[in-house]
């Protein structure tokens, strides 16, 4: 996965989404609130439709953040639904699963079949039982295993998330899910 930087400018994130893209990377990856933008900022739509032209997924840092000095509502859930609907064919990665915006996420996530939740960074002991509940049904083909590694331990993540997640589920959360959202055709719900 390879970053870019939309303070950059439009031109070079092309430019690095290119590279990335003849270079075998499996997404990009970006976090507007860095920029102080929404997510939805007619500034990243030319990225958005060029990822959509070469089929290279994003993961956008679209949840509540906890640096001060930008506003936190960057990545609201309103936002993500504007861009799958504007490009139904662009791999959408929710990167922290929406955390810190409440159910709409998950309305939005099971509404497109584009969109997908990333839990990185997150413990499930202190995140809102609806979201392990669709991650256990109604979501289990869209929610995606992340670490934030190495900020934390990798096997203790997989522990805590294997409490919560439905044995049955393991194979999605923890592998076939992320590979579904990088290399496949959106499964329709």
């Amino acid at each position: 996965v390879g970053g870019i930087n939309i303070t950059d400018g439009v031109k070079k994130c092309l430019e690095e989404i290119k590279w990335l893209k003849e270079n075998n990377s499996a997404a990009v990856n970006f976090g507007p609130f860095m920029a102080r933008m929404d997510v939805n900022d007619k500034l990243f739509y030319p990225i958005y439709a060029y990822c959509e032209y070469l089929k290279i997924p994003v993961i956008v840092h679209a949840s509540l953040h906890y640096w001060r000095k930008a506003y936190m509502w960057h990545g609201q859930p309103q936002y993500v639904d504007e861009i799958a609907v504007d490009f139904p064919e662009l791999k959408f990665i929710m990167s922290h699963g929406g955390n810190g915006f409440g159910p709409a996420v998950l309305a939005v996530a099971q509404r497109h079949p584009n969109i997908y939740l990333e839990f990185s960074a997150l413990r499930p002991k202190y995140m809102a039982p609806e979201f392990i509940q669709a991650a256990n049904s109604y979501l289990k083909r869209k929610c995606i295993f992340g670490t934030d590694y190495p900020l934390i331990e990798f096997d203790h993540q997989i522990d805590l998330w294997k409490s919560a997640i439905k044995e049955d589920n393991w194979n999605l959360f923890f592998y076939q899910n992320m590979l579904d959202a990088l290399y496949n055709e959106p499964i329709p719900m």
